[in-house]
């Protein structure tokens, strides 16, 4: 027989009135909602789950009676982040029913000095929740809250709030360095003096994702978060970056081994400058897949110029900033040998070095000697003057954006 609303607000006073085990008040839910639920750090591994009744269903027994740790596909990470928000914000707990599972869901987020520190679910496995089973649960919560508070063990939610911490600057929220430097205290995070962010399209297979997650998780210094439909990755050090190959060997061979193309802001020091890092390794992430496809990584400090070119007025003829030699060379390049001047740039660029300019072309040193020969004909130069260089440089890098659109 159901209970009336006035015997379940009797059974809830009992409950908050004594001090319970997480465990013990799983099943004292159970007898409250006539409804499983199960509690889960921030991390998605079970806590405590429902025990007093036996539930036919696949999901609950793999997942929350075998006490596995939920796996979510990027996008439910994305919508948990969602509700975890909205329940910080207004305290009550969020219906689901999105298809993930056979079932709806109450969720209710756990919060801790402010921050989510776990979820509380109940599901609707026996019985249609009631009306006031929302009410019921936030009030259910409170007793919950308190016990996590007294097993420090289970909130294990720093790396949560960090992740939080980097979504609001993402989004846009303006933070004084006041209280910036206070989130920094409550996350307990004191990170190093450089930051480079980093942007992967959603677009690989979740295996993939989840691979390269793995990575990123194993490095203290990587923070990882999904947003606007991208992988950002805060990536921070002691020292900036000189050569990526060289400084972080393991994530671009990871990189390079997936296909996985990645934007990268510059260096900054900053936090509150995340959203225009994150811009940048989008700008990046556009252009150089677009004039550079072969290249897995792809720097805004090397696009800059390409960035600040996209932004002239329709119409205006950017070859106008180009040192003559190079017009020369672009019109005979045009007409005649269409490898020059990506021969030249490469060739520069690598301080005049036969041999990288070879394999980053994958062409055989002799055939770029041959071509470097045939420039310094049609320029007049013998490319010994290095100012004169960085001035080819430039224009060769305004060409090929030119030729990419």
């Amino acid at each position: 027989m159901d209970q009336t609303i006035s015997e379940r607000l009797d059974l809830l006073c009992t409950i908050l009135d004594e001090e319970h085990s997480l465990q013990e008040l799983m099943d004292l839910g159970y007898d409250l909602f006539h409804n499983p639920l199960f509690v889960t750090d921030t991390t998605r591994l079970v806590l405590a789950h429902s025990q007093n009744v036996k539930i036919e269903s696949d999901e609950w027994q793999s997942m929350i009676v075998r006490g596995e740790r939920i796996k979510n596909t990027p996008q439910q990470s994305l919508e948990m982040k969602d509700i975890r928000r909205e329940g910080s914000r207004t305290h009550s707990a969020h219906y689901v029913d999105d298809g993930y599972v056979p079932y709806g869901r109450l969720i209710k987020t756990i919060l801790i000095q402010n921050h989510p520190a776990g979820d509380l679910v109940l599901s609707e496995l026996c019985k249609p929740f009631a009306p006031e089973d929302r009410q019921l649960l936030g009030l259910f919560s409170v007793q919950v809250q308190k016990q996590m508070n007294r097993e420090p063990f289970v909130t294990q939610f720093r790396s949560l709030g960090i992740e939080n911490l980097i979504i609001k600057l993402l989004s846009g929220t303006q933070m004084s360095q006041k209280r910036l430097d206070t989130e920094l205290d409550i996350v307990d995070w004191h990170p190093f003096r450089f930051f480079y962010l980093l942007a992967i399209p959603l677009d690989a297979s979740l295996p993939e994702i989840e691979e390269l997650l793995h990575i990123t998780l194993t490095q203290s210094r990587w923070v990882a978060v999904v947003f606007d439909d991208m992988i950002v990755i805060l990536l921070n050090r002691r020292e900036p970056i000189s050569h990526w190959a060289d400084d972080e060997q393991e994530f671009v061979s990871a990189m390079r081994h997936r296909g996985f193309q990645t934007g990268i802001s510059r260096a900054f020091q900053d936090l509150s400058r995340i959203r225009e890092a994150f811009l940048e390794a989008g700008t990046a992430l556009r252009l150089g897949t677009r004039i550079q496809p072969r290249e897995y990584l792809h720097q805004y400090s090397l696009f800059s110029l390409c960035h600040v070119l996209e932004n002239l007025p329709q119409g205006f003829d950017a070859r106008r900033f180009c040192n003559e030699k190079i017009i020369w060379l672009d019109d005979y390049d045009t007409t005649e040998d269409k490898d020059l001047l990506v021969t030249l740039l490469s060739y520069l660029i690598h301080r005049k070095s036969l041999s990288q300019a070879s394999e980053e072309l994958i062409v055989h040193r002799n055939t770029i000697r041959y071509r470097i020969q045939k420039c310094m004909e049609i320029m007049h130069t013998d490319l010994e003057d290095s100012n004169e260089n960085n001035a080819f440089i430039f224009s060769l890098q305004i060409l090929r954006y030119l030729r990419s659109k």
